[in-house]
């Protein structure tokens, strides 16, 4: 991931000396989500090619997380703080619900229950 850094690095400098000069401390938030969603994408692409990773499945994946995003991005130009954080936490909820019946192993829900059920955080 290292390598991918170094060439996402200057695309994001140019991305963010303009967004913050268009938008402000918005357009950095903007521009660093754009970099996270550009960065999971191209993980995910490598991941598939390197391991073999069923492409069904992984497109599964990618699907759901930029339909969180979306969402998550479109909440944000409600004007209501409440309407924004009710709607956050829906989504939140939804995509853990999704993540956990459907794209986990046994193996990692029986990890994820034991970490739960362990009692001295």
């Amino acid at each position: 991931t290292g390598m991918l850094h170094i060439y996402e690095f200057p695309i994001y400098l140019v991305v963010v000396f303009n967004a913050v000069k268009i938008w402000g401390v918005n357009g950095v938030a903007a521009a660093w989500a754009l970099r996270a969603f550009f960065d999971a994408a191209c993980l995910f692409f490598f991941a598939q090619r390197l391991l073999g990773a069923d492409r069904l499945e992984i497109r599964k994946k990618l699907i759901l997380i930029v339909a969180a995003i979306g969402i998550m991005a479109a909440l944000a130009i409600v004007e209501s703080l409440s309407y924004r954080i009710v709607g956050y936490l829906l989504v939140i909820s939804t995509f853990l619900l999704i993540t956990g019946r459907y794209f986990l192993s046994d193996q990692e829900k029986s990890f994820l229950r034991s970490i739960l059920a362990y009692k001295n955080f």
